[in-house]
């Protein structure tokens, strides 16, 4: 980034680091979820944990990258606004040498912590220096730009993480009018060896400070208070993410046996549902106004009272027979392209697994799927309902559970899409359907 043309923009610049960032972490494990909790627009300040970083990577003129921070704004931000945010980061120590011009080529806002190299100040010039921070600040939010920030002023290890905040992140919310909403994101084991770990995010729900601290600024006893209690409460949100990455470490492992599959073709018998989905195109298919589409395989079909449970919601089912994955896809421009639905609730997979079929190869069809669907409906939310632990198909459990595991872990990458796990409900505590 150091090296990026002069001519580039700071916000060009940032952009350039979050796709190679990106190009970068799509390459090790990680795991995020809670996209759904992510504002519709841009211009909201982001808190998180503020990790440290790992001695294998730190540069040797001690330049450390701050994973955790990159990742927030390429992963996330990125991928959510087409914008990677402003972060918020300390004034270096002068043996830090490549760090001041590294962040002043992105545009980031520069803050003094007890880390930085500072002379003794007067009260009236650490109260300038505020100032500017929340008009720095301010200005960039105003401007539509997401402000990213720890409030701990310090980074930690996971398992101290995170360290007391400080107010400032959310005395700038306050200054600015209107409010931005405050969006806490907890991180894991960024301070540990990347090909050893899985990193992990929990993006939990927004607020607005003004919903916990009337008059803050006048208030200052009761915003400490919260700020205080806030950061304790933070340490559950640490504790999800630690256990999602738990979780996501243990599935790489038992998948091993299912990675290594051979690319498949699949034969698709043209007049196996083809009486089926010509009732449908003269039935339903784009006769429902902004619907939300349940598709898949017979588990959608035989849902007759959908209508019901969810009225007023314009539900169309388009199930059709015992389809299978690659016979979804294949009817996709007579039964889904033509609507202009607002959410696709889908289900299927556990055909495939029935005629023999591994996760991988669910979820290489799974994708092929997905990667239409957004091709056609960019803006859509998108539901992958989980396939089912049937007690006809019990013999295949770990391929179910392998190939729910491989389908979720897709969909936390992806904006705007979501994992909908019935399996679970469907079993008892001895693991039985």
């Amino acid at each position: 980034m150091t090296e990026a043309p002069e001519s580039l923009t700071h916000e060009e610049v940032r952009v350039l680091a979050s796709k190679q960032f990106i190009g970068i972490f799509g390459q090790i494990p990680y795991i995020i979820e809670g996209w759904e909790n992510l504002p519709d627009k841009a211009g909201n300040i982001f808190i998180y944990n503020h990790l440290v970083n790992h001695p294998y990577n730190t540069l040797p003129n001690n330049f450390q990258i701050t994973l955790d921070s990159h990742f927030i704004s390429s992963m996330v931000l990125f991928n959510k606004y087409g914008e990677s945010g402003i972060r918020v980061v300390r004034v270096p120590k002068a043996e830090e040498f490549g760090h001041e011009y590294y962040y002043r080529r992105l545009g980031h806002i520069n803050v003094y912590t007890k880390e930085s190299e500072i002379i003794e100040e007067s009260s009236s010039q650490k109260k300038a220096r505020r100032k500017k921070f929340f008009s720095q600040g301010g200005e960039c939010i105003k401007k539509g730009f997401n402000i990213v920030l720890s409030p701990e002023g310090t980074s930690r290890r996971t398992d101290e993480s995170p360290g007391p905040f400080k107010p400032g992140a959310f005395l700038l919310a306050t200054s600015v009018k209107p409010e931005p909403f405050i969006v806490p994101v907890a991180v894991a084991n960024f301070d540990k060896r990347i090909n050893q770990n899985v990193f992990s995010v929990v993006i939990k729900k927004p607020f607005r400070l003004s919903e916990h601290v009337k008059n803050p600024e006048k208030n200052k006893k009761r915003l400490y208070e919260f700020v205080n209690d806030y950061g304790k409460k933070y340490r559950t949100y640490v504790e999800e993410a630690i256990e999602l990455a738990r979780k996501a470490e243990k599935s790489k492992i038992n998948l091993k046996k299912f990675e290594e599959v051979e690319k498949d073709s699949i034969a698709i018998d043209k007049n196996l549902f083809e009486q089926d989905i010509r009732i449908l195109e003269k039935r339903y298919v784009g006769k429902v106004d902004n619907p939300t589409v349940l598709y898949g395989s017979s588990s959608i079909r035989l849902w007759k009272n959908v209508g019901k449970v969810f009225p007023g919601k314009n539900i169309l089912n388009l199930g059709f027979g015992g389809a299978r994955l690659d016979y979804c896809l294949y009817y996709f421009d007579r039964l889904i392209k033509p609507n202009k639905l607002r959410s696709l609730i889908f289900y299927a997979g556990d055909n495939d697994i029935g005629d023999g079929r591994l996760p991988k190869q669910v979820l290489n069809s799974f994708i092929a799927f997905y990667n239409k669907f957004r091709v056609y409906f960019p803006a859509a939310k998108f539901t992958f309902v989980s396939i089912k632990p049937s007690p006809d198909r019990f013999p295949f459990i770990e391929r179910i559970i392998a190939s729910n595991i491989l389908v979720k872990q897709f969909l936390s990458q992806e904006p705007r899409s979501y994992y909908l796990n019935i399996f679970d409900e469907m079993m008892n505590s001895e693991g039985n359907v």
